[in-house]
């Protein structure tokens, strides 16, 4: 007999997935261009492979910063405005820190309007992490991955593999989470000594502002014209742990619409990443945000609000800030015993059969019998 461990009960059958189509067959991934610069001080590229099934690289020296070793890779595929697509890898690193990636544009991968995805992954050494970005299509003509490793100690060796990105792919299911509050916005605090408010990279005054009963509010005065520029640190209170899923959601009200950036990270080390969201678009007038994340061992988690591009006279508000903690409903961690001279099949996520799964996430089936197993 065998134990397995059992993650979450499945549909009662899996129903295999027609063949879909893999864009990335056809890839020709190529590095445009590196920019490897610890401490801002660029370096020479470090030697990388880069085929349509791998990207592979070390990096010799140590990273402090988002945006210190950014990899801009073209991969000559062409997408269009009314598809819908899944983007695919595995992502392993022999050192744990966090990573950010995007898809865009190639040429225009500041520009928001081409923004197909973008997420955060915190890296735990030597294990491999699945990465599965859904997203609605746009016209691009050759799509970009832009990997940023920055905040990678010395040394730090990276695979990115099994790449897929599916055209119009199958429906999935949505897992049904137990959502729990554990923060509501107490104990909310702005950390006055790091305000940043630079128009056009000229520091000035940070204007008045309020923070109180979980609420922050600001109007500024001066435009501003670039990310980073509007910088406000908000010290939470509240600690994150690994291993745990989480969902943040807060309300921003606006009287100008303009995009704001999000980052949810640590007080004391703000190039630690729980999530981050480089372009979040506000409307004028009231807005929602939410985003769930990975938890990292953090003890007072720092919202990170970035106002740069704000319209002058701009007032801004903030509010029910919130933080959840999400578990799967039926989930439980148990050996589950089973008989090994039974017919057995294993699933990909899609739905596709595997006939040697390697390690990850699967749909084990036996019989009419189906769970969701880590191998």
């Amino acid at each position: 007999m065998k134990k397995i461990l059992l993650l979450a009960v499945a549909a009662a059958a899996v129903t295999p997935a027609f063949a879909q189509t893999n864009l990335w067959s056809d890839a020709t991934p190529a590095l445009d261009h590196a920019y490897y610069a610890p401490a801002w001080s660029q370096l020479e590229t470090p030697a990388y492979t880069l085929t349509n099934a791998e990207f592979k690289v070390t990096f010799p020296d140590a990273t402090t910063d988002r945006w210190q070793n950014q990899w801009f890779i073209t991969t000559g595929l062409n997408l269009e405005a009314g598809n819908t697509y899944r983007f695919e890898c595995d992502i392993t690193s022999n050192n744990a820190f966090g990573m950010y990636f995007k898809l865009t544009q190639t040429g225009n991968d500041s520009d928001p309007n081409f923004l197909l995805g973008e997420e955060n992954v915190a890296l735990a050494a030597g294990e491999t992490k699945h990465i599965k970005l859904n997203f609605d299509g746009k016209n691009i003509t050759n799509l970009l991955f832009l990997c940023d490793f920055g905040g990678n100690p010395a040394n730090t060796e990276i695979s990115i593999s099994n790449f897929s990105l599916l055209l119009n792919p199958a429906a999935e299911v949505e897992p049904e989470y137990v959502k729990t509050e554990i923060w509501n916005g107490t104990g909310l605090s702005v950390i006055e000594d790091k305000i940043y408010y630079a128009p056009n990279w000229a520091q000035i005054a940070a204007p008045a502002y309020t923070c109180a009963d979980g609420t922050f509010e600001a109007t500024f005065p001066e435009a501003t014209f670039g990310r980073w520029q509007n910088q406000w640190f908000l010290a939470s209170g509240v600690a994150v742990e690994g291993g745990v899923l989480y969902e943040f959601d807060m309300d921003v009200t606006t009287d100008n619409p303009f995009n704001m950036g999000v980052k949810l990270s640590q007080v004391g080390n703000d190039a630690l990443a729980l999530n981050f969201a480089e372009n979040y678009a506000l409307a004028a007038g009231e807005n929602h945000y939410s985003v769930r994340f990975n938890g990292q061992a953090v003890d007072n988690m720092l919202v990170l609000l970035d106002f740069g591009g704000n319209p002058a006279n701009t007032t801004v508000k903030v509010s029910n800030l919130k933080l959840y903690t999400l578990k799967e409903k039926g989930l439980s961690v148990e050996g589950v015993e089973f008989d090994e001279n039974a017919p057995v099949e294993y699933y990909n996520l899609q739905g596709v059969r595997v006939a040697q799964p390697e390690s990850g996430i699967y749909i084990r089936l036996q019989g009419k019998k189906a769970v969701k197993v880590a191998l």
